[in-house]
């Protein structure tokens, strides 16, 4: 192989890619795009600008309407070819000038043998020329009329449809960077909470060891269930400790194992757990549930809990705590907790989450509930994928 003939070959290749991207643009869509802007082309181009013709012979009519779809489909070709050259980088302006001046005078010639070979004989309107049929010089006027004629019309009909797919395009890289800032809140917020968690931890496993070495001091059978219970939340909490998104199911083993562990040393512990498997892998930000429990058994006697998950139509989930207290019965406001969840959830989903708690409704206690969107584990790594 010579050194002359790679450029070849490279050109070829080139044009090659070229043909085929442009084939893959006339689709259906774009194709019935392009009948409908032709269409529009040859009525107010072909008749509607053209005062004179309005009063011509049928015959004339349909002449210049031959040769007016002739020279629309032609720009249309046209302009699809310019606006693969504009995104390879081409100028826009002059692309798109060039291409449609080009196809307009192209085709106000080619329309003319079209026309004639479909058997129509276009005759002048009536005062315009004398003579049942042009001759040479008022066939080239009869030419740059169809160009320019059809040059304006599809000019301005180009300019609205490039500005508004840029506007559109434009508008997508803005949502498209909304979305991107909103996310990266979001993850600053997680990291913040991932950071809360680390800090709260070691605080709750100091306060469980000290309680296990206080236990065995009088009570070595109840130091080791309490010693078993930790282990057993640990094993839950430790493979998720980095991460500041859970789900409901490795919530509820975190706030059954914490359960276990302080329900030892509390007298006439009454606990209901529920969820319903359909909300088990749905995801549930860390530090939500086991804080909303903690607050829940709070104080002194007895204490009746019952913790309720479901679904709240198709796409929320709903967090109910009644407890035999009322600690919730000062509402948001007078629980610090509460208000901690409240603004942790409001940072991640904004208005699209609500927080509530009151004196029961029947009987003593109070209940708090939390309601926010429902999304589900598979759907987030599909997502992230």
């Amino acid at each position: 192989m010579n050194a002359g003939t790679v450029p070849a070959a490279g050109a070829g290749s080139a044009h090659a890619s070229l043909l085929a991207t442009l084939a893959r643009r006339f689709d259906a869509r774009t194709l019935a795009f392009g009948t409908v802007v032709v269409g529009a082309l040859v009525i107010v181009g072909g008749v509607g600008l053209v005062i004179p013709v309005w009063w011509a012979p049928v015959e004339t009519k349909l002449s210049r309407l031959v040769e007016t779809a002739v020279t629309g489909a032609l720009i249309f070709v046209a302009v699809v070819i310019a606006d693969e050259l504009v995104q390879r980088g081409a100028s826009s302006v002059r692309t798109y000038a060039i291409a449609i001046v080009t196809a307009a005078l192209v085709g106000a010639v080619a329309g003319w043998y079209v026309r004639s070979a479909t058997g129509l004989t276009f005759r002048a309107p009536p005062g315009i020329v004398p003579a049942p049929l042009m001759n040479a010089s008022h066939r080239i006027a009869h030419h740059l009329g169809i160009a320019i004629v059809c040059s304006l019309v599809a000019g301005l009909a180009t300019f609205v449809w490039v500005s508004r797919r840029t506007a559109l395009a434009a508008r997508r890289r803005q949502q498209e960077a909304e979305r991107a800032r909103a996310q990266a809140r979001r993850r600053t917020l997680e990291s913040q909470l991932q950071a809360l968690q680390a800090r709260v931890e070691p605080m709750f496993l100091f306060d469980t060891l000290e309680r296990i070495r206080a236990a065995y001091r009088f009570d070595a059978a109840a130091g080791n269930a309490m010693m078993e219970d930790l282990i057993v939340y640990l094993r839950a909490a430790l493979p998720h400790l980095r991460e500041s998104s859970s789900t409901v199911a490795q919530e509820l083993r975190l706030v059954g194992a914490w359960l276990d562990i302080v329900g030892r040393g509390a007298q006439g512990f009454v606990v209901d757990l529920d969820a319903t498997p359909s909300v088990h892998e749905a995801r549930l930000p860390a530090l939500v549930l086991l804080p909303l429990v903690q607050c829940a058994v709070a104080g002194t006697g007895p204490i009746s809990l019952r913790l309720r998950l479901r679904t709240a139509g198709a796409d929320r989930l709903s967090v109910e705590v009644a407890t035999s207290s009322d600690v919730f019965a000062a509402g948001i406001a007078g629980e610090s907790r509460l208000q901690q969840i409240d603004d942790r959830l409001r940072a991640l989903y904004g208005d699209d989450v609500s927080v509530a708690s009151r004196s029961a409704l029947a009987g003593s206690g109070s209940e708090a509930s939390i309601e926010l969107p429902l999304e589900r584990a598979d759907q987030s790594l599909k997502a992230a994928s």
